[in-house]
């Protein structure tokens, strides 16, 4: 997807699987401060395509060393494969790159396995939130979390966290979130003063899906931008 950035985001998290040298010539421009690369593996769980992801690792990794990507999230295939066996791609990663991912944990996986995360890793994601195993009634524990982890100076990222009050509440370190691709569902997200909101016309139509996740996109930079600046 080619979307045009009026708003220049600071921070961006952009999937291997729809990796371009657009997306990767701005994220190493003066634009971005940081960014981190997704695997993509999630959206396996959606589409329900079969892979090898021995061979997907290895492609993967060599994208991660070939363009020196410091921060890359693993092959997040807990729900599909099981702990051992995402273990075992993680240290394909590792092998190839010569660098650690950032590892996610599930709350399936329990709390002893989080601090084993923490004790071996710099840089650790939450998954779950966007699939919602992780309910909002539960988003309480995020504090528990992040203590835990910054106790190790490890950052810790909110992988598909949208819900604008847990941005503003958890102090996560980074978080994502692919909300701004509003055009789909037919309204677009607009900034005022430090929140973004929905707006859908009544009994109308988006003329341009294109064009409403354009603006969709440059809103949520605004408010990025509002994070950056109030947190």
């Amino acid at each position: 997807m080619n979307i045009v950035f009026e708003e220049k985001p600071k921070y961006v998290l952009y999937s291997y699987i729809y990796r371009n040298d657009d997306c990767l010539r701005y994220v190493k421009s003066k634009h971005c401060k940081s960014f981190i690369l997704d695997s993509g593996a999630f959206t396996f769980m959606n589409i329900g395509k079969k892979v090898d992801f021995k061979e997907y690792a290895e492609q993967y990794a060599k994208y991660v060393e070939e363009n020196n990507i410091t921060n890359y999230i693993e092959l997040d295939l807990y729900n599909i494969i099981g702990i051992k066996e995402t273990e075992e791609l993680r240290k394909i990663l590792i092998n190839i790159t010569g660098r650690k991912p950032i590892p996610v944990f599930h709350k399936r996986c329990g709390k002893e396995y989080f601090h084993k995360l923490i004790n071996e890793f710099e840089y650790i994601a939450i998954g779950g939130i966007a699939a919602k195993h992780i309910k909002r009634s539960e988003y309480k524990y995020f504090d528990y979390f992040i203590n835990e982890a910054h106790k190790k100076n490890v950052k810790i990222h909110g992988l598909g966290l949208t819900s604008q009050e847990a941005i503003k509440r958890y102090k996560f370190d980074s978080v994502d979130s692919t909300s701004w691709i509003s055009g789909r569902f037919g309204f677009v997200y607009y900034y005022k003063n430090g929140s973004i909101k929905q707006y859908k016309k009544k009994n109308s139509r988006l003329k341009s899906t294109t064009e409403a996740n354009r603006f969709g996109m440059n809103q949520w930079v605004k408010f990025q931008k509002y994070v950056d600046l109030k947190l």
